[in-house]
Parts: C-alpha cells; sequence; structure tokens
C-alpha cells in the first residue's frame, strides 16, 4: 500500500499545476493509463461514514485540497471536506498546488455523492461533507498522498480514526506534507527545537557549521493559518527565539492576535523562500 501511495503521489506532482481555483475537466493533463488504474478505490464502504446522510451533486469547480463549488439539488454551493486541511497556499504554495491538482483529478468525472456527518454547514456557510468519486473516498485518498493533514473540528469526527490512520502511513512513508527538505550542513541546517504555545513563542537553531539566511524565509501556525516573515542570519550553533506578538530578544513578528492554538493540535512549520518545508514540530 505504501509503494502505491508513493507512486500516486509521483503521479500527482507531475500533473500541470494550474491556478489553485481549478476547474473540473479542464486544465488538467490527462494522465496515463496506468495512472488511472492507481487510484485505489475504498477496500469496503467506511463504516464511520453514515449512509442515510447521502446528497449527489456535480462538481463545478475545485478551490483548493479540501474545498469545492457544486450543484447540489440544482442550487450553487460551497463544499468543506470533513476532517481534513490541506496545505495553504500563503505559506506552502507549492503543496497547495498539488492538493488541488490531486483534488480535481479524483474528481475528473464531474459526479460525487456526499455524506454529511452532525452539522451540515460551518461557519463560513459551506457544505461540511465526506465526499466520493465513484469508489474513491476523497477525504481519506487526499490523506492518505500526504496532501491533506487530519484536524478535529467537533462533533463533526466520525471518520477522524480512520483519516488518522491514514495520515500515520503517509507521514512514516514520507510523503507530500510530511517529506521535508535535506538541508546542507555546510549551508546551515534550521531545526525548531521548542514551541511554548501559552507564551507564545518558537525557538529554532542552525545546527549546520556555517551561517544560515533566513531572509524570505516563513514560520506558520498550521492550525489557524498564520504566519510570521522571518529575516537574518543565524549563526552555527545559534539559537532564535521568535515571539508572535511582543517579547525581549530574538525576533518578534508583531502581531496583533495569539496565533497558537493551546486546545487542538497546531503543528509549527518552517518554509524556505521557495515555499518548500524545513522542518515541522509535529505538536503530537
Amino acid at each position: 500500500m505504501k509503494l502505491l501511495q508513493l507512486f500516486m503521489l509521483i503521479m500527482f506532482t507531475a500533473l500541470s499545476l494550474g491556478a489553485c481555483a481549478t476547474p473540473v475537466n479542464s486544465q488538467i493533463s490527462d494522465p496515463p493509463s496506468t495512472a488511472v488504474a492507481t487510484l485505489a478505490p475504498t477496500a469496503s464502504f467506511p463504516d464511520c461514514v453514515d449512509r442515510s446522510k447521502v446528497s449527489y451533486a456535480e462538481v463545478i469547480e475545485v478551490l483548493d485540497g479540501d474545498t469545492i463549488v457544486a450543484l447540489v439539488n440544482g442550487e450553487k454551493v460551497h463544499i468543506r471536506y470533513i476532517g481534513i486541511d490541506a496545505p495553504e497556499k500563503n505559506f506552502a504554495l507549492q503543496l497547495s498546488e498539488q492538493a488541488t491538482a490531486a483534488n480535481a483529478h479524483l474528481l475528473e468525472e464531474g459526479q460525487v455523492t456526499l455524506y454529511a456527518d452532525v452539522d451540515n454547514y460551518d461557519d463560513y456557510d459551506r457544505q461540511l461533507r465526506y465526499v466520493f468519486a465513484g469508489d474513491i473516498f476523497v477525504n481519506l485518498q487526499l490523506t492518505a498522498l500526504g496532501l491533506a493533514d487530519v484536524s478535529e473540528y467537533p462533533p463533526n469526527t466520525a471518520c477522524n480514526s480512520t483519516l488518522e490512520t491514514a495520515e500515520a502511513a503517509a507521514r512514516k512513508a514520507g510523503l507530500g506534507m510530511w517529506k521535508t527538505m535535506p538541508q546542507k550542513p555546510n549551508q546551515g541546517v534550521a531545526r525548531i527545537i521548542e514551541v511554548n504555545k501559552i507564551e507564545e513563542f518558537v525557538i529554532i537553531r542552525n545546527l549546520g557549521s556555517a551561517k544560515l539566511d533566513l531572509n524570505g524565509w516563513i514560520l506558520a501556525s498550521e492550525r489557524g493559518n498564520q504566519t510570521c516573515a522571518l529575516h537574518g542570519q543565524l549563526a552555527p550553533g545559534e539559537d532564535l527565539i521568535i515571539h508572535s506578538q511582543k517579547g525581549e530578544g530574538g525576533l518578534s513578528c508583531g502581531l496583533l492576535e495569539p496565533i497558537w492554538n493551546n486546545s487542538q493540535r497546531d503543528p509549527a512549520s518552517i518554509y524556505d523562500p521557495a515555499g518548500m518545508l524545513i522542518d515541522r514540530w509535529e505538536d503530537d
């Protein structure tokens, strides 16, 4: 299964990455027949999904890795996938584009089956749904590819354990967002060594043998999609404390509100100027 997931990731990465809002059946390269065969159908219908809460839709547009626009009973609605978060383009552009392309590929036939959990809508008036394209459980497939991580939004948590199993496998295989870019010691090596969510600071250390240029780098709080632009240089072995608001010493992001979620898992990530993931603090 892990080899299958890895092959699928390579196939999706090779897709033409267009704008993040991708109309279904356009701007997506036709995959080779062998690639189509690798789309793994759900082995059996997942017990976590309530079959009685079903509706049907025609996909109009893929907005990103976890949101689409579709016609449901003749009404145009936004649909937000339950239980997952795909990478956001504001701090992980490449991964966001890969997730969007993968989502569009899974939905390219245009017809989907939707299942509700507890709540029908979120705070943004989007329908909350588990999405199936034929036999493919799309929420689960994107998670298995490492192109979405599991996010708990009570009370809509029926499939969280199923999704978490897929995420654990993707992490172990280093797929998608779980793959970090290798760093060269002679160019500096950045590592997150501490995240204090109560005091709202992060400490990163240069474990390399050369100065690390942080100009253009980004520190991200993944739960709320908040970011802080980094700058300056870090000497070998040197630590940098980064305050999300104000603090003594180090670097202050100057944000007006706290960014770290103290009640839910909120991973911290650092990205280089090319938008590549360099290190991730898991907050397990």
